[in-house]
């Protein structure tokens, strides 16, 4: 084993060949994956208000310029696009007002 050569001649292979299996046993991979989503999924829900509370106290510390940088650059795409989609749908239903309006007169 303390030959550098026995790492690459043994175990390498040796754990190439486990991953190997583990990819096509489907299975077992959901098995394990419905255990890691459980275990997430339990500490998340019991640490709930903790998370809450250190979110909370995070933004606390923030200042209003850095709060609003951090929402742009996060939050600017999906906000770019529900100002297109409100100007789009503002452009329409004004014509379709306009149109009822001459329409009724």
């Amino acid at each position: 084993m303390e030959d550098a050569s026995y790492v690459t001649t043994y175990i390498v292979p040796l754990l190439d060949q486990m991953l190997s299996d583990l990819w096509r046993n489907t299975e077992l991979l959901d098995k394990i994956n419905l255990w890691i989503v459980a275990g997430i999924t339990g500490v998340v829900e019991a640490n709930h208000s903790q998370i809450g509370n250190l979110v909370r106290e995070n933004v606390n510390k923030m200042d209003d310029a850095s709060l609003i940088a951090l929402m742009e650059d996060k939050l600017g795409q999906d906000l770019q696009w529900i100002r297109i989609n409100g100007a789009l749908t503002g452009f329409l239903i004004g014509i379709v007002l306009t149109g009822v309006r001459m329409l009724l007169e």
